[in-house]
């Protein structure tokens, strides 16, 4: 279920913690699997296998111990002191990517799983290392860890250079872009139910008109992660009840905010209300990206105005990171929005949802550190007018209007900011481009 494993499982993946640990144990349990393998087989017949003596089986595996823990060691430092470039230099909200990374937690695995490895099938190895004959030496067991170590190096060199490539501006917002595109794919339009139009106020005003709703909160806050219609849908079906979900992906909701809205008021015990909404609504202390697709964007514009900020002065950084919400918004701007009126088995719910203003405002507060920089606010401008236009092409007219209005707004302030001819030149050459936009249509494109 949406609202129960599948966040769960999500979140582990997200963590640090749950790919290396898991390695790690694959690791321990293949050195265990070996150990029994080696009392079975007869080491002659492992033609590649370690053929020395139990001396020297010992100052390999310890070798290989104790150089895995400190490349683990090292592993981790050059991790936390890229957290804190990333979190001072850019933005907080960027180190769930960096937590997340994959290539990150199977190096730290690696390296712990290799020192587990060798620990467990050094205990293993019995002699006093003479060639006698009461020696125990797992020579396959050896031979795969002189393979981990090679394999351990390999993943060192791979570790340094993606960590090189991972802190470099260009890399983060494209890589934010990425996550965020793919949300988009699977989240507009929503998956959930069957829309029937978005007619919403009309419908909520008949509900009314039957009298005040019975408002249902969550005794805990935090950040919205999910929402999963199913076990509203069920108790509103079971119950003849008319619902509406007001929580949506990204919203910060503490215990006195209304969540949900049921008519007619008291036709159904409030704490099974109140349980069908924690079901149905996951609750977590930062927002994810999977199914808010703002979230990407609020990234982008905190690490462009981090950069218009006087201490670090960057406009090129944010003109990259601008650039590739304009990417983002171009794409929405032709996505269909999920329907706020939706049927999810057999039931009619009226669901809240972003808007597409909400998703231009980050522009507009990147715009408001861009006193003086002309090379941003140009770039604030062309992006409205490249949203506009891909707005156009999917015949959203609605979108356009609101596109070209923000372009009108934020030129005053950009304009009056500005401190030389040229760059007034700039600012008016990126609103005369929307205004033309907004006077015209594309060749072709109905509206």
């Amino acid at each position: 279920m949406r609202g129960g494993l599948v966040p769960r499982l999500r979140k582990g993946l997200d963590t640090f913690w749950l790919v290396p640990g898991l390695i790690a144990l694959a690791l321990a349990l293949l050195a265990i699997a070996l150990l029994v393998v080696d009392r079975r087989i007869d080491d002659d017949e492992l033609w590649f296998g370690y053929q020395g003596g139990a001396g020297a089986a010992r100052d390999v595996l310890a070798v290989l111990a104790s150089s895995s823990i400190t490349v683990a060691g090292l592993t981790f430092s050059i991790m936390i002191v890229t957290l804190q470039l990333v979190a001072g230099q850019y933005t907080p909200r960027a180190l769930r990517t960096f937590l997340g990374d994959r290539i990150t937690q199977v190096v730290a695995g690696t390296f712990v799983g290799v020192f587990a490895y060798s620990l467990l099938v050094l205990r293993s190895v019995r002699g006093n290392g003479d060639g006698g004959g009461d020696e125990v030496v797992p020579s396959l067991a050896i031979s795969v860890g002189i393979l981990l170590g090679l394999v351990a190096l390999v993943l060192l060199i791979v570790f340094i250079h993606h960590m090189s490539q991972s802190i470099q501006i260009a890399q983060i917002a494209a890589r934010i872009e990425k996550e965020t595109r793919a949300c988009l794919g699977t989240v507009y339009p929503a998956r959930q139910g069957d829309a029937v139009g978005d007619h919403v106020d009309s419908v909520l005003e008949s509900w009314h008109d039957g009298g005040d709703p019975a408002v249902i909160r969550l005794d805990r806050s935090g950040f919205v992660r999910a929402v999963d219609l199913g076990p509203l849908a069920a108790v509103a079906s079971r119950e003849s009840l008319r619902m509406h979900v007001r929580a949506v992906p990204g919203d910060f909701v503490t215990p006195s905010r209304a969540l949900l809205a049921v008519w007619p008021c008291g036709a159904a015990e409030e704490d099974d209300l109140r349980d069908s909404l924690a079901r149905s609504v996951v609750l977590a202390n930062e927002r994810d990206l999977r199914e808010d697709m703002l979230f990407g964007l609020r990234q982008l514009a905190d690490i462009a105005m981090r950069a218009l900020s006087p201490g670090v002065n960057d406009p090129t950084t944010a003109a990259t990171c601008l650039r590739h919400a304009q990417s983002i918004l171009e794409r929405l701007a032709a996505t269909p929005l999920p329907d706020r009126l939706r049927v999810v088995d057999g039931t009619l719910l009226a669901v809240d949802r972003r808007s597409f203003g909400d998703a231009l405002e980050p522009l507009a507060e990147v715009a408001a550190f861009a006193g003086g920089q002309p090379l941003v606010g140009g770039v604030v401008l062309d992006a409205l007018g490249g949203i506009a236009w891909e707005a156009r092409a999917a015949g959203y007219e609605d979108r356009v209007h609101e596109a070209v209005a923000m372009a009108r707004r934020l030129f005053e302030p950009l304009f009056s900011g500005a401190a030389t001819d040229a760059d007034r030149r700039v600012l008016t050459k990126g609103i005369e481009a929307v205004e033309r936009l907004a006077g015209s249509r594309r060749s072709g494109v109905g509206g």
